[in-house]
């Protein structure tokens, strides 16, 4: 996830790839549910044991879903028999096998009205249009208790620019405070302070 006219993430870089953080959701009868810490697939020497190695399809909801990254975590994901909705503005085409929810997020009343509405509980919801701190907080107070694994899209734009390694671990980071990246931080810590979620 980057800002407009900006690079893509550093290969090889925690964030460019898949994040190397521990969060709060274990295994449980082949379903994820938040109750302790889990580290994510990819995290280059560490143990992976707490993935989900289901058979089962999983109902998924994607925030977004017409991007290049939501579209295409949409797209894989029906492709492997899962149960997707997105939900989307309707501006763009959505991909084929999924179901679309025309919506604004930033509609905040509206947003939580319809996801209540549809008393759904999905097992996975992937926010991968989050850009503020009301977009985490938006998050944690509509799906809490509906969902057994959030997913929040972030970025490698979180570090200091002029003090980020590659690759960059979490232990000696040095974050961004302002602009795009401030932001997206800001949204991450109102995750880790107050939900469990896979950022």
């Amino acid at each position: 996830d980057a800002p407009p006219g900006s690079r893509r993430p550093l290969p090889g870089t925690h964030r460019g790839g898949i994040a190397n953080r521990l969060h709060h959701f274990p295994r449980l009868n082949g379903r994820v549910e938040p109750g302790r810490a889990c580290r994510l697939v990819g995290s280059s020497g560490d143990s992976d044991e707490c993935v989900n190695r289901s058979t089962q399809p999983l109902r998924v909801l994607i925030i977004g879903g017409s991007g290049f990254l939501s579209g295409t975590l949409a797209r894989v994901a029906a492709s492997h028999g899962h149960t997707v909705t997105v939900i989307t503005r309707g501006h763009r085409p959505v991909p084929t096998g999924v179901e679309a929810i025309t919506l604004d997020r930033h509609n905040s009343a509206e947003f939580a009205r319809r996801m209540a509405g549809l008393g759904v509980t999905w097992d996975v919801v992937v926010d991968a249009i989050p850009y503020e701190p009301e977009d985490a907080m938006q998050d944690v107070e509509v799906f809490s208790g509906r969902t057994g694994r959030l997913v929040f899209v972030s970025t490698d734009f979180v570090y200091d620019p002029h003090r980020r390694k590659t690759p960059q671990c979490e232990q000696d980071a040095v974050y961004a405070t302002d602009g795009y990246g401030g932001r997206k931080r800001e949204a991450e810590l109102i995750l880790e302070n107050t939900a469990p979620a896979t950022i």
